[in-house]
C-alpha cells in the first residue's frame, strides 16, 4: 500500500528552495518530486496552506512544507499558524514545528542551539530592545570585539561587528530601530499626561550578540540529506570577518578540506536533531568547531548544485563518492524516505 504524503506550498505554487531550477526562485519542480516519491512507494497530496482544513482528521498524517523569506516575515508567520496547527491536530510535521520557528529567527535558532550542542563555545545574549542592550553593557555581560546579529536575515545581512561600546550602541540602534512617527510622539505625550509612564521602546526588533571567533579565515557550508554531506568551504571577505555570501575563493567537496572529525560533528548535532535535512555553518579555530548557524528547511541549495562529489556515511566511516545525480529533488526525497522509515511511519 502506498503512503500518503501531504506537500503544502505556498501562495505562489511554490515548495522549497533550488539553486539552478527551472524557474527563478521557483523551488523544487513538483512533477520531479512526484516521480521521487513515486519511487519510494509514497503518493503525494498537494495542498496550499490556505487549504488546510482543520476539522478534518490529521492524526498521523504526513505532512511537508515550504516556509517563506518574505518582507517583515508576515506570509511566515501565517505559515507558522497553519504548521503549529496541524502538530496540535496530530498531523507528523516534517520538520517539526520549532524548526520552522528557528528558520529566519536567531533568536530562537539560538535558545535550540543551546539545547543541541550543550557543548557549544559561542555563547550567545539574546535581546529584544535598544534598552535590554544597554542594561547587558552596564551589567558587563558583553565583551568585545563581538557580532551582532538580527534575528532575521541571510547570507551575512543584518550582520555587523564592534569592537567598542560606542561602535555597539550605533550598530544596535539602527538594527533595532522600529520607527512609526505618529505612534512614537503619541506615546511620548502620554508621559506627560500620565505620571511614571514608560513609553514603548522605539528600538524593538530582536537580535542576538555573540563573542567574535578570533582568527577564523574561513567557514564551511555544510548540507546533510539523510547519510549524505554536501560541502563548501568559504574564505572570510577582504577586510571583513564574514564568510557567508562572500564567493571568496570556493572550495567544494573533497576539496574544502572537510575532515572526518568535523562530519563526526556535524553529523551528531543532525542525528540529535531528528530531522530529515540540515544545512549547518561550521567553524574551526584549531581547537573547537562551532555551530554557527543551521536550518532545517527552505535553505540555500547552491553547495549540492556546485558539487561534484560528496561524503556517504558507511558504518563509522565517511566514504567519497563522485556526485551521479543531479537532481535535488531525488536526494530531498530520499532524505525525507530515510527519515520516515527510520521512524517506522
Amino acid at each position: 500500500m502506498r503512503t500518503n504524503v501531504y506537500i503544502l506550498v505556498d501562495y505562489k505554487n511554490k515548495f522549497s528552495s533550488n539553486y539552478g531550477g527551472q524557474i527563478y526562485r521557483g523551488g523544487l519542480n513538483h512533477d520531479s518530486l512526484e516521480n521521487a516519491f513515486s519511487k519510494y512507494g509514497m503518493n503525494i497530496i498537494w495542498k496550499t496552506f490556505s487549504e488546510i482544513d482543520f476539522t478534518n482528521d490529521w492524526s498521523g498524517k504526513i505532512v511537508l512544507y515550504t516556509s517563506s523569506e518574505d518582507n517583515k516575515i508576515l506570509y511566515k508567520s501565517y505559515i507558522e499558524d497553519i504548521i503549529y496547527g496541524l502538530e496540535l491536530h496530530g498531523a507528523v510535521v516534517i520538520p517539526k514545528f520549532k524548526y520552522l520557528r528557528a528558520h529566519h529567527n536567531k533568536v530562537f535558532m539560538e535558545i535550540l542551539r543551546s539545547k543541541i550542542d550543550s557543548n557549544n563555545h559561542s555563547k550567545s545574549l539574546l535581546l529584544g530592545t535598544l534598552e535590554e542592550s544597554i542594561d547587558a553593557l552596564k551589567a558587563n555581560k558583553i565583551t568585545f570585539p563581538c557580532v551582532i546579529k538580527a534575528a532575521a536575515g541571510a547570507m551575512s545581512k543584518a550582520v555587523a561587528k564592534a569592537t567598542n561600546k560606542k561602535e555597539f550602541i550605533a550598530v544596535v540602534s539602527d538594527m533595532s530601530k522600529t520607527p512609526n512617527l505618529k505612534l512614537d510622539v503619541k506615546d511620548f505625550l502620554r508621559t506627560y499626561k500620565h505620571k511614571g509612564y514608560i513609553p514603548e521602546s522605539t528600538h524593538r526588533n530582536k537580535f542576538i550578540v555573540q563573542p567574535m571567533i578570533q582568527g577564523l579565515e574561513n567557514d564551511w557550508k555544510v548540507l546533510v540529506y539523510g547519510d549524505k554531506i554536501f560541502n563548501l568551504k568559504r574564505f572570510v571577505r577582504k577586510n571583513d570577518f564574514r564568510a557567508s555570501g562572500s564567493h571568496v575563493n570556493y572550495k567544494i567537496g573533497s576539496e574544502s578540506g572537510l575532515t572526518s572529525e568535523m562530519m563526526d560533528f556535524v553529523f551528531d548535532i543532525y542525528k540529535k536533531m531528528d530531522i530529515p535535512m540540515l544545512s549547518f555553518d561550521l567553524a574551526y579555530d584549531g581547537k573547537n568547531y562551532y555551530m554557527i548557524e543551521f536550518q532545517t528547511l527552505y535553505f540555500g541549495t547552491s553547495t549540492f548544485a556546485l558539487s561534484k562529489d560528496y561524503y556517504e556515511r558507511v558504518g563509522s566511516e565517511w566514504v567519497l563518492k563522485p556526485k551521479d545525480e543531479n537532481k535535488l529533488e531525488m536526494l530531498f526525497a530520499y532524505a525525507i524516505n530515510k527519515y520516515i522509515c527510520e521512524h517506522k511511519r
